[in-house]
């Protein structure tokens, strides 16, 4: 439902509709997988604007290791 509800505010903000995918003679209209292709083109582009590095590994507790033993 979050998903949904971020496409149609994403396409609201668009200026110009997103091209048709397929495109009919008859409809003028842009489809709800138009507007998702056209969102998920720019964020692989652009992303969040978040640059998530290597998290690397973390220190070890021994307490935390010693239970986790004691329970595998």
């Amino acid at each position: 439902m979050v998903a949904t509800t971020i496409t149609w505010i994403y396409a609201a903000s668009l200026e110009q509709a997103p091209t048709r995918r397929y495109a009919a003679a008859r409809r003028t209209e842009y489809a709800f997988a138009d507007v998702r292709r056209a969102l998920a083109h720019d964020l692989a582009d652009v992303g969040f604007g978040v640059d998530c590095g290597d998290p690397g590994h973390g220190n070890r507790n021994p307490l935390v290791a010693a239970v986790m033993g004691l329970v595998a």
